[in-house]
């Protein structure tokens, strides 16, 4: 159905609960602007909510969420409605997330992906995210049994969810499931999380299945829970079963103790969740290694604490400089000297440290010694901008000038 008229809306602050993240390699702490104009688009499922200059996008959104709600109403038991849809743009990150209470809330923010690896694989941004969050809806509010008696007398109480025990990997695993399902794109469509998995199964360092969560220490860090479960939901519950998902969900919706997953899954599914992933685990496995056997050129590890390094460049012939966060200080610029780097029988080096950088975003350097590069800056409590920024050479960071506001003001 079309959309309604536009109504006024009261500006609202929505509860930072991060549920569900698209983008899990840089984390949101920016909320909804408090303090705009916002207004409104009715339709039949959703309340769709928006600040200035974003209608088009709403009205674009508010088409999308009714599309893979009719979709998803197939596939799963359909929440409770009106479904809040907020659309900002607030934050420069391709990203969402969910929250049920107190009332089924979805939040994305419209910029476009154009910079996480796995994100590039779809055909509209604001379908997939719209269609991956709004599966947490499906799959959150459902409660049956003694958790709705709960709730009826208690109201929407975040404790009263059984499906909110459920860990990340399982719950991101299913939105990205229904995300490719519904959009025919999507990361289970992609080559970003196969890839991950593969790589750390040649590396043998293929995580227990109790320890796929978006709080991990280890790299990939919070992309453990994605990139695992997907592959993992993907592997239980293909599509030709695709049924099976709805009674797994229903199951785990009614079970008094939320936390007997294997039970949950042996019902729906005909096999536990620790055994399928021991399955799916050894097939990957053996697949990695006899493709890495195939006489491919031998790498080896430049840093041995290299965990998020983006953007690589080379100054000259034996100097990488690079965007890297590894675990234990901010981000950073780093230029490595490849001759002294990490090599067989040599010494582990992490590379120089050059400047502090609030994110892993480019860096160019200039003939005279300056570089130009781009990050993420708070512009106010609530906004976060990626703008590009002259560091010259040996300036401090209170000398960096911002350039990128003033290209576009001439």
């Amino acid at each position: 159905p079309a959309p309604a008229p536009l109504t006024p809306h009261q500006p609202r602050t929505l509860p930072a609960v991060f549920l569900a993240s698209l983008f899990f390699s840089l984390p949101v702490t920016a909320q909804v602007a408090p303090d705009l104009h916002w207004q409104s688009i009715h339709s039949e499922h959703f309340h769709t909510h928006f600040s200035p200059g974003l209608e088009q996008i709403a009205r674009r959104a508010a088409g999308s969420a009714e599309r893979a709600y009719s979709r998803l109403s197939k596939e799963l038991h359909e929440p409770r409605a009106p479904i809040d849809l907020v659309v900002a743009d607030n934050v420069d990150v391709s990203n969402g997330y969910t929250t049920p209470f107190p009332t089924n809330r979805i939040v994305i923010y419209a910029r476009p992906t154009v910079d996480a690896n796995s994100l590039k694989f779809l055909d509209d941004w604001i379908d997939l995210v719209v269609s991956h969050e709004l599966t947490h809806v499906f799959h959150l509010d459902r409660t049956r049994g003694w958790w709705r008696v709960g709730q009826y007398v208690f109201g929407r109480n975040p404790f009263l969810f059984p499906n909110l025990y459920a860990p990340s990997w399982l719950d991101e695993g299913i939105a990205v499931y229904y995300e490719t399902r519904l959009t025919g794109a999507g990361r289970d469509a992609g080559t970003d999380f196969a890839q991950t998995v593969r790589a750390m199964a040649i590396d043998g360092e293929t995580p227990k299945l109790n320890a796929l969560s978006a709080a991990t220490l280890n790299f990939p860090l919070g992309g453990t829970a994605y990139a695992f479960g997907a592959q993992l939901i993907e592997f239980i519950a293909p599509t030709e079963r695709a049924s099976t998902m709805r009674d797994f969900v229903e199951t785990s919706s009614a079970r008094t103790i939320p936390f007997l997953l294997n039970t949950n899954a042996k019902s729906a599914f005909g096999i536990t969740f620790d055994s399928a992933f021991r399955r799916w685990a050894d097939s990957v496995r053996r697949n990695s290694m006899m493709a890495a056997s195939d006489g491919s050129p031998g790498l080896r590890d430049l840093t041995e604490r290299g965990w998020f390094t983006q953007r690589l460049r080379w100054t000259d012939s034996s100097h990488i400089l690079f965007g890297n966060n590894d675990g234990r200080d901010v981000s950073a610029l780093r230029e490595l000297n490849v001759a002294e780097a990490r090599g067989p029988g040599g010494k582990s080096v992490s590379g120089r440290w050059i400047a502090r950088r609030n994110s892993l975003d480019i860096t160019s350097p200039l003939p005279n010694g300056a570089r130009v590069f781009a990050q993420l800056e708070f512009t106010d409590p609530y906004t976060l901008r990626s703008d590009l920024y002259l560091e010259q050479a040996g300036a401090t960071r209170s000398e960096e000038r911002r350039v990128g506001k003033e290209c576009r003001s001439r």
